[in-house]
This record gives structure tokens, sequence and C-alpha cells, in this order.
């Protein structure tokens, strides 16, 4: 058989070779049908590999330029200059709005903020990444009614190695920082929070999935909870602390003493969900935290949880708790330590119809394993202090 050799780069149009009059008219036949095979293969193979990086590019770009970059800096934020920027980042991000979207960077150093910047689009499903320059502090100045981030019905809400503080002139210096509501998936990672008092949450999220990780909450304090979901589609917490004090700046912040904080964690639904699109997911993984809050987690009305890595300071006043589960169908709480108050508190409590399967737990101080009415049952894993308390 003879294989032609065509060389595509300098050829526009395929030639095919002449019958060899040795061979007989069907072994010609039958070989200019396998060549011409072999060579319009080959080709269109190249043609589609051509359009297909072609199209590739042309996402890129496309998804590039929709994707803007905006400094708040250049409408007119003027870092550590003591003055409220709240029009400037507002105005930077209704340039971000009627682009579509992108990423807003806070430049190093102070900025204050005393209002409320609206992130909603209604209807127009947009995605937004705040992140900060080397050293970018935001400084909270305003009072119980401030929601200083708001997002509503938008794509995606992302912060990024942001620090946020309040002073100690105020008790409350928030309602909200981040306000999420009817958000495909909000996550904040590499942020701390010091110092903040809420007369409802630091981070509350409705209808949205949450992501929290790596993530410092020092010295605050808030109302129903330092993060807060309510019919949240699911909720993530890694790698994360909850200190009742801050020092930060050569400031000692806390909020604990003067803003009850009912959970560090508050999760709580109107009802469970049932089936794959509705059910909601509540992960909390390798997470630290202080005896500041009355409870540590707190869950209500939720399928399934699973709880892993934790280490609490139960808090010792009356009511105190690690894990508080109310109406949660199954829950996994397990390689967790509970201690420190002096006073008996349980590490995990359960009510109506709640059940846990408990793996590797260990306790120290007073605290003792659980406490539970007569609806909720749990089983336990390699845990003989569960046995011991």
């Amino acid at each position: 058989m003879k294989y032609v050799r065509v060389n595509l780069r300098f050829s526009p149009f395929l030639k095919f070779p002449r019958s060899n009059n040795n061979l007989s008219s069907g072994q010609n036949q039958s070989n200019f049908a396998f060549e011409h095979f072999f060579i319009t293969t080959n080709r269109h193979k190249r043609i589609m590999n051509y359009l297909c990086a072609l199209l590739f590019l042309f996402l890129t770009f496309s998804f590039a330029a929709q994707a803007k970059t905006v400094r708040v800096s250049d409408f007119g934020v003027i870092p550590n200059d003591g003055m409220d920027d709240t029009e400037f980042i507002q105005a930077a991000v209704a340039d971000l709005i009627a682009n579509g979207g992108g990423t807003l960077i806070f430049p190093s150093g102070t900025t204050d903020l005393k209002g409320d910047v609206r992130f909603q689009t209604y209807q127009n499903y947009q995605s937004y990444r705040l992140t900060g320059d080397r050293g970018a502090f935001i400084r909270l100045g305003g009072n119980e009614n401030t929601n200083y981030f708001m997002f509503g019905n938008v794509n995606q809400a992302e912060f990024d190695g942001l620090i946020f503080y309040a002073n100690n002139d105020r008790d409350i210096n928030a309602q909200r920082v981040v306000s999420s509501n009817h958000t495909t998936q909000t996550e904040i990672t590499n942020c701390s929070f010091f110092g903040i008092g809420a007369s409802v949450a630091i981070v509350d999220a409705q209808s949205t999935d949450l992501i929290v990780k790596k993530t410092q909450f020092e010295g605050n304090a808030a109302n129903q909870g330092v993060i807060h979901a309510q019919t949240a589609r699911s909720v993530s917490v890694s790698n994360t602390t909850f200190i009742d004090y801050a020092n930060f700046l050569d400031m000692y912040l806390s909020k604990t003493g003067q803003v009850g904080t009912v959970s560090w964690i508050n999760i709580e639904n109107e009802n469970p969900t049932y089936g794959a699109n509705g059910q909601r997911i509540v992960r909390i993984t390798d997470c630290r935290f202080d005896e500041g809050a009355w409870k540590a987690i707190k869950i209500k009305n939720q399928k399934t949880a699973e709880i892993s890595g934790i280490n609490v300071n139960v808090s010792g006043t009356t009511g105190g708790a690690g894990v508080s589960l109310d109406n949660v169908e199954y829950a996994e709480i397990k390689f967790s330590a509970f201690g420190y108050p002096s006073q008996p508190r349980p590490a995990i409590e359960l009510y109506n119809r709640s059940n846990i399967e408990a793996t590797a737990l260990t306790f120290s101080d007073a605290v003792f394993f659980i406490q539970r009415d007569k609806t909720s049952t749990y089983t336990v894993k390699f845990c003989g202090a569960c046995f011991a308390r």
C-alpha cells in the first residue's frame, strides 16, 4: 500500500495519488478510499482543534472583560484621613454593578465606613469580590442600625484578606457587618473581625450557600450569633477561631461583656428540608471556640450536621453548653474536646427528637458529656470519656 504525505501548511487543496498501473483496478480503488479517509480525517481533526482553540480564547477574553477591577481610592477614598468613606465606596460599587460585577480593592491603611454599602442588583446575577492591598483595614463607625455590606440577588459575594474592626467608643457598632440574602454563594476567607458589637450578627446569611474559612472572630459579640444563618441552603465553617477578646493595633477590644451572644454560630431554620435539591448541609470543622458565647454552636430544625475537630471552652454561665441541637435528625460530633468551666456544664445538649453519633470526644474540668430530653438519643464510638461523664 502507498501512503501519501501531505503538508497541509502549504497545500490549500487535498491532492490524491494517481492509480498505480502495476496494481489491479480493485486494489487501486481500495487504496484510494483508505488514503482519502486517512487524509481527510486528519485534516478535520486539525480544523476542529483550531476551532476549539479559537472558542477557548474567545470565552476567556469574554469572561475577563466582564470581571472589572475597581479601586475605592480612584473614587475618593483617602486612607487614614479619619473621614467617612461610605459614599465613595458606594460610588465604586455602582461602577462595578454597571459593568457586570468584578473586584473591589481597598488600599493599605484605614478606610472609615459608617453607613450601608449595597450590592443588590435584583434579577441581575453578578459576582463581587472584595479584597485589599497589604495592611488594608476597614474601621466600622456605625450604630445598631448599620448594615455595612449588603448583598441581594447576586451570584457570588466573596471577602478575601480584609480586616474589619471597631473602636471601644460604643458598645454596638452594627446591625450586621455582612448581610447576604438570595445569593448563590457567600464566601469569607482569610479575614479578621475585631471588637465589633452587633445587634443581629457579624455575618448574617439567608438563602445562600455560606462558606467561612481561615477567618478570625475576636472580641466580637452579637445578639443572634456572630455567624447567624437562617434558612441558609448550606453552612460550612472551617479553620476559624471565635475568641472573646482581641489585641489589635495596641488596643484591647472586647464586646462580650456589653452585648449578649446567644452563640458563636447560630443556625436556625423554620423546619427541616428533605430531598436532594432542598437539603441543607451543615459542616463545622477544625474550629476553636472561647467561652464568651452562651453556646458555642446552636442548630435548630436541621436534617443532618457534621461537627468535627472543634475545641470548645464551654461557657460557665447558667444554661451554657458546647453544642446545642434542637430537632436535628442526625448529627456526627467527633474528634473534639470540651472544657473550661468550674461548674458542671454539658458538652452537648439535645432537644426535640435530636439524635447524634459521638466519636472520640474528650472532656476536662467540670464539663460532662450530654444533657438531653426523653425524645432524643445518642450512640457512642471510641469514647470511654463519654461513659465516664
